[in-house]
């Protein structure tokens, strides 16, 4: 066995091989592929990506096997060409040497050449190599629509469990909402009926103070003082906001009857915390009864106010921590989820706020220290539009940090709240985002000394 034939079936091998290879790296991904689409949790990140790199891979290997196979095709084809005998004409009688014998020697690969003689080869079967071309393309295109088809579905499964987070954190909101409205409603539906009762008291008693004199004067009775009372345009005013707050009240409840069962009982608490808000408001919309009467339905009407109010302030549960994700549905780990804190009180912060070294100051701040993209700053909570300590301003603050720091904030704030809220007249260093219907206001804003974060609830 010569060299050049050692050398072939050496070649012949590795051809074998590599197209072995090729295939059953072809055949492993395609069936991973098909087990990730039967199989959904099988698919974790990556999962399909590895099953498209094995395709690639497969798809070398062929083509080199199928191009060393070529190669070895065409050395063989000339090795033959050129080992082929030249053929005379056989009638020796028109050979002379007038008539001189033309021997036409034409290149190998001319149609002229009689082939009959020589040794012949399997010609390549392209139809086999269409096939395996056919294969190799339809599992690149089910790899290719399984990525797309597995992305598109967690994005869904995403949306869907935001979605739900969100409608959750919805219900907290109104029952909030409910909690805040009607406290603010009643106290001042209570401070009408304390004036009622001592504006009445005084004209019977014949008695007045600071409070009650202007409603006394130039009345024959308590039904004019009274009267006096709800023609005053303050006192007007006041009525008119306890019937709009008796209006919205109506629409929270509204809302709220659809909440998931595991809010049954605060549900409950918030029908009677609406109940016992309305017969108070209606106390102080129509005075009705004695004197004696009204001031002990009036302090009933409060007590039991009073009972639910601080019945459903303890059955609120927390808001559910809002999962965020980014355009290759990987999950971000938010270091300042502090949009979540607001409109709860200090005992319903999300677990994963780490608020360090914090203090307590009543019910209505609560500060400490906080690392936000590595850098430490101050942050506080405050109830700054009620005093029934739920959270409605959240503010961070750390010295100015350099500008590709201020940069990163800016990018990673718009990968969690969207695009940024573009004012009519923007103002060079504050940066803006709207959540939730505009309910929530994030303010980034920097100047040469401070970079500040603030999280608002309107």
């Amino acid at each position: 066995m010569n060299q050049q034939k050692v050398k072939t079936i050496i070649s012949r091998i590795i051809e074998i091989m590599l197209l072995a290879a090729g295939i059953c790296t072809l055949a492993i991904s395609g069936l991973a592929t098909y087990e990730s689409l039967l199989y959904e949790d099988i698919a974790s990140d990556g999962f399909l990506e590895t099953c498209v790199a094995g395709d690639i891979l497969g798809i070398a290997l062929i083509a080199l096997g199928i191009y060393l196979h070529r190669r070895i095709s065409r050395a063989k084809k000339r090795q033959l060409e050129a080992s082929a005998p030249l053929e005379l004409p056989s009638d020796p009688t028109t050979s002379s040497i007038e008539n001189p014998v033309t021997i036409d020697i034409a290149p190998a690969d001319t149609n002229d050449q009689d082939t009959s003689t020589q040794p012949t080869r399997k010609p390549l079967n392209k139809k086999k190599i269409g096939i395996v071309a056919g294969i190799v393309v339809l599992i690149c295109i089910i790899s290719c629509t399984a990525i797309t088809y597995r992305n598109s579905k967690i994005q869904a499964e995403q949306e869907a469990e935001i979605a739900a987070v969100q409608q959750y954190n919805d219900y907290i909101d109104n029952f909030y909402r409910l909690y805040l409205q009607a406290h603010q409603g009643a106290s001042t539906a209570e401070s009408v009926c304390v004036l009622t009762y001592n504006v009445w008291h005084d004209k019977i008693y014949n008695d007045s103070s600071d409070e009650t004199e202007k409603y006394l004067k130039n009345t024959s009775d308590f039904n004019d003082a009274v009267q006096n009372i709800y023609a005053d345009t303050e006192i007007k005013k006041n009525l008119s906001d306890i019937e709009d707050t008796q209006s919205s009240i109506r629409q929270i409840m509204q809302e709220l009857q659809s909440c998931p069962d595991e809010m049954n009982k605060c549900y409950d608490a918030a029908v009677e915390l609406s109940t016992a808000f309305n017969s108070l408001a209606e106390l102080a919309l129509t005075p009705t009864g004695t004197l004696t009467s009204y001031n002990s339905s009036e302090q009933s009407k409060v007590d039991a106010y009073l009972t639910a109010e601080q019945t459903l302030s303890m059955l609120i549960p927390s808001k559910k921590d809002r999962p965020y994700f980014d355009d290759e549905t990987k999950e971000i780990v938010e270091a300042y989820s502090f949009a979540n804190c607001l409109n709860q009180t200090s005992e319903h912060i999300p677990s994963n706020i780490t608020v360090k070294d914090y203090s307590l100051f009543g019910k209505t701040l609560l500060s400490g220290t906080t690392d936000i993209n590595g850098i430490t700053g101050t942050v506080s909570f405050s109830a700054m539009h009620n005093s029934v300590g739920v959270f409605d301003y959240i503010s961070w603050q750390a010295d100015k940090p350099d500008d590709a720091s201020i940069e990163k904030f800016v990018e990673q704030m718009t990968l969690l709240y969207g695009e940024e809220y573009q004012p009519k007249e923007p103002q060079e260093g504050q940066h803006t985002w709207s959540l939730n219907n505009t309910h929530y206001y994030i303010n980034l804003s920097c100047d040469d000394e401070k970079l500040s974060i603030t999280w608002m609830y309107t």
